[in-house]
């Protein structure tokens, strides 16, 4: 999604839940703090919608809305399609949250999973690009791990999801490495200097640290 002046572009994969939606009048944009929403729409489970305000598509339920119409679609050259939306109005049942590396990460993990359906079943050429998304959504689930200072449990459903897409990927014959879990370090007991100072170059600085297996 950007902005386009005073319209915002999305483009639609081809071959996702979205795709289906291609044709439509109007949408609702939802933006939500809980990670678990966007793990629920990659899986394709239900997802809790509400009346929208000014338009007839519901939206998905969140914490603030943008409700749009569509004003120009356009099909690009390696098949997804651009749409053009005009927000007609916007509100929101709690205000927005701070942005957080968790959240943040864990959605770019999502994206990078149903792109790497997406380019799995273009192979052989596909595979190249759905290698690089899995590559991406493993730098996602890093960064986010390391926001969670040792708890796994919030990226468990983002993992299974790149898990399950990583699979399908090589099930179509692009071979990839798979992640098979979390694992997650000890702490490192971290000894203070006796007389101040800095500590020494060999002392860890981020004690925890949890690495994707």
């Amino acid at each position: 999604m950007e902005l386009d002046g005073d319209k915002l572009k999305a483009i639609i994969y081809p071959g996702t839940r979205l795709s289906a939606a291609t044709d439509a009048y109007e949408a609702c944009l939802t933006a939500s703090s809980d990670p678990e929403a966007y793990a629920l729409a990659a899986r394709g489970k239900p997802i809790s919608l509400k009346p929208p305000e000014a338009i007839h598509t519901p939206c998905i339920r969140g914490d603030a809305y943008i409700e749009t119409v569509v004003t120009n679609r356009r099909r690009l050259d390696w098949g997804a399609t651009e749409l053009t939306l005009e927000p007609i109005t916007y509100h929101w049942e709690e205000p927005p949250k701070p942005y957080t590396r968790l959240l943040g990460c864990t959605v770019e993990a999502l994206i990078a999973a149903t792109r790497i359906e997406y380019w799995s079943r273009q192979r052989p050429s596909g595979c190249t690009e759905a290698e690089k998304q899995l590559e991406k959504a493993l730098q996602a689930l890093h960064a986010a791990q390391r926001a969670t200072r040792g708890n796994t449990e919030p990226l468990r459903p983002a993992l299974e999801v790149v898990i399950h897409a990583c699979s399908n990927a090589a099930t179509r014959g692009c071979p990839l490495t798979c992640p098979t879990g979390l694992k997650t370090q000890p702490p490192t007991r971290v000894t203070p200097p006796s007389r101040g100072g800095a500590l020494p170059r060999d002392q860890p600085r981020n004690p925890g640290r949890s690495t994707l297996g």
